[in-house]
């Protein structure tokens, strides 16, 4: 048996199917096309903030940025009091925390 009408026949079969295949599936294709943009049209609409919804969150968003940077502050402050051999503000002061609030540094002893 020869090979080359089967050959012959295989591609004039897969190029009718091809074809078929485009011409149907062209139209869906277009229309699936068009119902996805209008699903990203209405999604866009709803993430778009009105301008004073917007303003009031970066508002928001600033005060919590200066809070972090307040709360980092003072994290850093306690992890340098904390750190072995770090000097306390105090004695680098020369003066206890009972001489500055203005009580006796020998607490419990009576005069």
């Amino acid at each position: 048996m020869d090979i080359i009408p089967i050959a012959g026949m295989l591609f004039s079969l897969l190029m009718v199917l091809v074809i078929g295949g485009l011409i149907l599936l062209f139209p869906i294709s277009r229309r699936l096309g068009k119902f996805l943009e209008i699903r990203i049209d209405e999604r866009m609409e709803w993430d778009t903030l009105p301008k004073d919804a917007f303003n009031e969150l970066m508002d928001v968003v600033e005060e919590l940025q200066s809070e972090v940077a307040r709360l980092g502050e003072r994290q850093r402050f306690v992890e340098r009091l904390l750190e072995p051999g770090a000097v306390e503000p105090d004695s680098a002061q020369g003066a206890s925390g009972a001489d500055r609030i203005g009580g006796d540094s020998a607490v419990g002893d009576p005069d």
